[in-house]
């Protein structure tokens, strides 16, 4: 396979260069190409939650428990408590910018700018910024999201940097009903009980894009050919997960291959279908990823491929199939996504969907969405006594988007979130810390740019 994707980028790479020169051996005389200039545009949002939420399945029973230092500081009492309002917000200014070559390919750049304060590395005492405190030593940095060069032409587009894969960019979902939250949301001010050092609920995370929090925006080549017929194809690599495969330094990527319980050598392939009939518009998706388990030659882990709980570790791989339609100011869609979260049975695979719908009428739009997460865990680590049960997450959202000006949308919503766990041998307070139940009420604003 990456044999072949290596040949096929050095073909596609070679039709786009050659482009249309092959067509026409006397073109009139045009125009030459001008040098690639970068403009900027992003988008940035504020929003005010306030949330009601199950405190004694969030918090444990002692400001001493270990568990409260992880989850906002250490407080004072008993019980503590959790703040029931948040401020946040969040944005990126996007640099990008194409030119044309004279054979008519067209080649371009984008690089994505956090707009936002985010801590950096610099180390804090236990009561830092990590944990509510105050900020101890300034540790604040900016961060790059994406940053890619594309060439497009006559016979395709390759994008090639630290960026989404072909699966994932394919991907036909329904529309959100509120800016920034549901599937890669921020859920302030709420933390998923995955995150919660008392116990795990193996449904914390509503993500239903193929890649998503896997493959995200690693170092990676795609290819997409031309839309025929409505029909188009992309397929993506990226070598390695690791932390340092988003930098960009090749030797950060030349690291270690045979890292026990390591993901690599990722590919996704994406396929979709995009008409429009009339006065109805359809959109039509499929995807598939791969990424190699990396083999371990101590013989401590069973088949060279296992975690340390007795659960082998097996090459992951993810589906989904999704798909929207609009008509009269009417979009509806969903998506349904499968992950066996690159582990072997028994008991870890997590399947996600997602339906939801919009009415947009003049300046407002009413939208209304479900994402419901079912994931298997299994009861004990012990491969003798291990069951399986499934954990699930249920998240309904009601939202309504106001358009003031070009670029400028105020909106408002309300979301309720349910992780309950399904494991028939715990109960009492071990089972509410792998539990919660929320609403919270948003209202904030978004710039376009």
């Amino acid at each position: 396979m990456k044999k072949f994707l290596y040949g096929t980028s050095a073909l596609i790479a070679a039709g786009l260069l050659a482009g249309p020169a092959f067509a026409q051996q006397a073109a009139p005389a045009k125009k030459a190409a001008e040098k690639l200039q970068l403009g900027i545009t992003g988008y940035w949002v504020m929003n005010y939650v306030v949330a009601s939420q199950d405190e004694r399945g969030r918090l444990p029973l002692s400001a001493t428990s270990n568990n409260f230092t992880n989850q906002g500081g250490t407080g004072c009492g008993t019980p503590p408590r959790r703040r029931n309002h948040s401020m946040f917000n969040e944005g990126e200014v996007h640099f990008q910018g194409q030119t044309t070559l004279d054979n008519g390919v067209k080649v371009g750049l984008r690089v994505e700018l956090e707009a936002s304060r985010n801590p950096g590395s610099a180390a804090t005492t236990a009561n830092g910024t990590g944990n509510g405190g105050t900020e101890t030593t300034g540790n604040f940095d900016s961060n790059i999201d994406q940053t890619f060069a594309w060439f497009d032409g006559a016979m395709g587009k390759v994008e090639m940097g630290q960026t989404w894969g072909a699966a994932f960019n394919m991907q036909y979902n329904g529309p959100t009903p509120i800016p920034g939250f549901g599937n890669f949301a921020n859920q302030a001010p709420l933390l998923a009980p995955g995150n919660s050092a008392n116990g795990t609920n193996a449904a914390s995370t509503p993500i239903y894009n193929i890649g998503g929090g896997f493959d995200d925006r690693n170092q990676k080549v795609a290819i997409y050919t031309p839309r025929f017929y409505g029909i188009q194809i992309g397929v993506s690599y990226t070598p390695d997960t690791d932390a340092n495969a988003r930098s960009g330094n090749q030797v950060d990527q030349m690291n270690m291959d045979n890292n026990a319980g390591a993901q690599s050598q990722i590919v996704q392939y994406g396929l979709n279908y995009r008409e429009k009939f009339g006065g109805v518009q359809l959109g039509l998706s499929a995807g598939y990823l791969k990424a190699s388990a990396e083999p371990c030659t101590n013989s401590a882990f069973l088949d060279c491929k296992s975690t340390a709980n007795g659960i082998t570790v097996d090459d992951r791989r993810q589906w989904a199939v999704g798909g929207n339609v609009s008509f009269s100011g009417v979009t509806l869609g969903g998506t349904y996504k499968h992950d066996n979260q690159g582990l072997k049975n028994p008991g870890r695979e997590t399947v996600t969907w997602q339906l939801s719908g919009n009415y947009k009428w003049n300046e407002w739009t009413f939208g209304l969405e479900y994402i419901k997460v079912e994931a298997e865990a299994t009861t004990t680590t012990n491969t003798t006594n291990m069951r399986i049960h499934t954990d699930t997450l249920d998240m309904w959202m009601i939202g309504a988007i106001y358009n003031v000006g070009p670029g400028i949308d105020f909106y408002g919503g309300v979301i309720r979130a349910d992780w309950a766990n399904g494991d028939p041998t715990v109960s009492g307070d071990t089972k509410l810390a792998q539990e919660n139940k929320a609403t919270y009420y948003v209202v904030g604003t978004r710039l376009l740019f």
